[in-house]
């Protein structure tokens, strides 16, 4: 039987930039690999900048190689990666947003990672009166994807009921979505629903908890995770999860103590 792992977010093992929530671990990305036993984690989800970074691994061969060999190391992997780089710039209207996505999916043999996350945030915004828009893209995408045994996970503030009649539209075993427990909490649905009706269309979760002022540490918010892991089990999510959420005073400290109390709360609810 498949066993979930749990993963984090690149950046959230180390201080912040700051005080920014979301930013590229500068000079401690290797680093990051090493701490993933302290935090009794599995993987790092690596990310393509919203901004081009020399720095970044995923950015050249020689890091791509140097990556390997840390992950080698330390017995690890490249499971998924978010590519941010379309939040600050347009997916449909910035041919080179298009090359980057299709040159990472090309390449992904290197590192043979399983999903791609697409946020489609802020100038690739996607919402009920653009779907159209980006059916032509997205099937792309999914050609290539599928060629490479790639899934697509796309990351959208769209309701749950509309999201799942979309994704069904293009008939694909390749596309699903990531489900956000702190991005779909602040809409004031319930999650349980929402994850009842997007049932095996769920191919990843990140785990974020929020309150009205925004992100904070797992279990101090308005997300109810023993009501998202009872639907999880409900549905038979099997799939791997991926920490997106505060730091704390120490990272690795504060990843460690999140994910022991949400193996807590999942063993709950599976428990019931």
């Amino acid at each position: 039987m498949q066993t979930s792992k749990f993963g984090i977010m690149q950046g959230r093992l180390s201080p912040s930039i700051n005080g920014e929530l979301q930013c590229f671990p500068f000079g401690k990305w290797e680093n990051e690999i090493s701490f993933l036993s302290k935090a009794h984690l599995d993987f790092i989800e690596f990310f393509i900048d919203e901004e081009f970074n020399n720095e970044n691994p995923l950015n050249s061969n020689m890091g791509i190689e140097r990556l390997k060999k840390n992950l080698d190391l330390h017995n690890s992997e490249v499971y998924s990666i978010c590519f941010n780089y379309m939040i600050k710039h347009s997916l449909n209207e910035e041919p080179k947003v298009k090359e980057s996505l299709f040159s990472l999916i090309e390449n992904h043999k290197l590192l043979n990672y399983k999903i791609i996350v697409l946020p489609f945030y802020e100038l690739s915004e996607i919402n009920v009166d653009n779907l159209e828009s980006y059916r032509q893209v997205i099937t792309e995408i999914l050609e290539l994807a599928k060629r490479k045994d790639i899934l697509v996970a796309l990351e959208t503030n769209i309701e749950a009921v509309q999201l799942n009649e979309y994704i069904n539209s293009f008939n694909s075993k390749n596309l699903g979505v990531v489900y956000d427990t702190g991005n779909r909490v602040t809409f004031k649905v319930s999650l349980q629903e929402e994850i009842r009706v997007l049932k095996d269309k769920i191919f990843h979760v990140h785990l974020k908890d929020k309150n009205d002022k925004g992100n904070v540490l797992i279990g101090t918010g308005s997300v109810d995770f023993y009501e998202v892991f009872s639907a999880l089990d409900e549905i038979k999510y099997k799939k791997n999860f991926v920490f997106e959420s505060q730091r704390g005073i120490d990272p690795v400290n504060t990843a460690y103590n999140q994910l022991s109390y949400i193996k807590f709360i999942k063993k709950e609810a599976e428990d019931k």
